[in-house]
């Protein structure tokens, strides 16, 4: 019996998990409530719909289970003052990681939260880093609609989507893309709670790990419109030289449908017509 490649069987056995998956999504039922507490427990704590004040009162009892044992251990008055004052320091400099979407160039257009925010629409984020975790918090009209948390990037993409599909039956939808060498990869899965939708992406290739994100579905619904009037000429006054580093997700409210396999083009190229060939003129 001939021997397959490793590649190839390494690709049968992915597709085989794949299948599995999708036999196990079809048969769990989709949940109406997604439990929060299963991810994070202190997620039911944070309060979309209001402003920096209260992601801060969110990220200051994370600190506080780092600070407070500390602080209750220190013998000395000194030592105590300075832990206080650190932890309220934190707080700080998160207020000072806002960033403003308003067509300047951030630093985010080519990150892994790239396709979660949109340009001249009134949206900004602040992000605060907790050991090896990022939490970012985005923000319209000054008010919390997204959270996202970068996860690392084990386990495999396939048994994070199990993990969270045992806890939150299955997938209300899920994408891949060709990976190139005759298979599959998968991309997100996405579950609805009430008003809310949860969405684990698969950013591995380039960034290195997941994000997982949790979107107010009505504002999503909203900035979708202002995002589409954003990028007509004159509406949103974005900046060409960020617009072309804008990632455009399909799993994200506001994208344009991706065509299967679609070859990527250059974005500043993208509306330029092509140039007839030139001719030879006829000699008398």
């Amino acid at each position: 019996m001939e021997r397959q490649p490793y590649g190839q069987r390494a690709r049968v056995r992915l597709w085989q998990h794949v299948a599995c998956l999708l036999l196990i999504a079809l048969a769990l039922p989709a949940r109406a409530d997604v439990d929060l507490e299963v991810i994070d427990p202190t997620l039911k704590d944070l309060k979309f719909g209001q402003d920096f004040e209260a992601v801060s009162e969110w990220v200051g009892k994370r600190l506080d289970k780092v600070y407070l044992p500390r602080i209750a251990r220190a013998t000395d008055a000194n030592e105590r003052a300075r832990l206080r004052a650190r932890r309220d320091q934190e707080i700080v400099l998160m207020r000072n990681t806002e960033v403003l979407f308003d067509g300047r160039d951030t630093g985010f257009e080519a990150s892994i939260v790239a396709s979660e925010f949109g340009v001249g629409t009134n949206e900004s984020m602040f992000s605060y880093k907790e050991g090896a975790e990022t939490h970012f918090f985005l923000m319209h009209s000054g008010k919390l609609w997204k959270y996202a948390r970068v996860l690392p990037d084990s386990p495999s993409f396939i048994g994070r989507v199990t993990s969270f599909q045992s806890a939150f039956g299955a997938p209300s939808n899920m994408s891949d893309e060709s990976d190139g060498e005759g298979g599959r990869r998968m991309l997100s899965a996405i579950w609805k709670n009430a008003g809310f939708d949860l969405r684990l992406s698969n950013r591995r290739m380039v960034y290195g790990g997941d994000l997982f994100v949790i979107e107010d579905r009505t504002v999503a619904t909203s900035l979708a419109g202002l995002r589409e009037k954003a990028r007509k000429p004159g509406l949103g006054g974005v900046d060409p030289s960020v617009d072309a580093f804008l990632l455009d997700d399909p799993d994200t409210y506001g994208a344009p449908p991706l065509k299967v396999d679609e070859q990527p083009t250059d974005p500043k190229k993208k509306n330029k017509s092509p140039k007839p060939p030139k001719t030879k003129s006829q000699s008398r």
